[in-house]
């Protein structure tokens, strides 16, 4: 599809590298990742440049790091290439990252019903004066089309309890406990 040589290798790493950055977010501090990316944009425009001025050839201004995207497709300008082949793959990276990032929201966002879950079946039990509370949230999966959520909750008496979970627009959780007799 496009062709790439040796002479793009710091032009390919400027777009890789926070593609990559982003896909370690889950196991990296997240404020780690935005400097980290930052920093290596400006290594790899100033490793672009300086292997592009012993090689003889233009490049875009140093200040263009600032605007990555922009550097690139100077770049493909500057190089002659109608099709700005880099000026795209940072595109495709760009949506492959906030493709990363909506599934990690999702991840968290499905965590935070759990742990909410669970909390809240503790308190009914309290709020029951049923002694014990709830260990884990065992399984909850979302009700396709709806904002419910079925699953069972784990107790400290061992029994494994069926519940609805109802995540409302503005936030706020409901708990329903749909077998009350797996409490005691």
């Amino acid at each position: 599809m496009f062709n790439f040589n040796k002479s793009d290798i710091n032009a390919l790493s400027l777009i890789i590298v926070p593609l990559i950055l982003s896909a370690l977010g889950a196991w990296i501090n997240p404020a780690i990742i935005g400097p980290a990316s930052i920093g290596s944009c400006i290594f790899y425009i100033y490793a672009d440049r300086k292997q592009r001025k012993q090689a003889g050839v233009n490049s875009p201004s140093f200040w263009w790091w600032l605007l990555s995207p922009v550097y690139l497709w100077k770049r493909d300008t500057l190089d002659s290439r109608a099709k700005h082949p880099l000026f795209l793959l940072w595109c495709v990276s760009v949506v492959v990252m906030v493709l990363i990032s909506l599934a990690a929201d999702a991840k968290e966002s499905n965590q935070l019903v759990k742990t909410r879950t669970c909390e809240l079946v503790t308190e009914i039990m309290h709020d029951n004066r049923i002694q014990g509370s709830c260990v884990k949230t065992m399984e909850l999966n979302r009700v396709e089309g709806t904002e419910f959520y079925r699953g069972t909750v784990l107790i400290t008496n061992g029994n494994e309890v069926p519940v609805t979970t109802n995540m409302q627009k503005d936030g706020n959780i409901y708990v329903r406990i749909t077998d009350t007799s797996t409490l005691r």
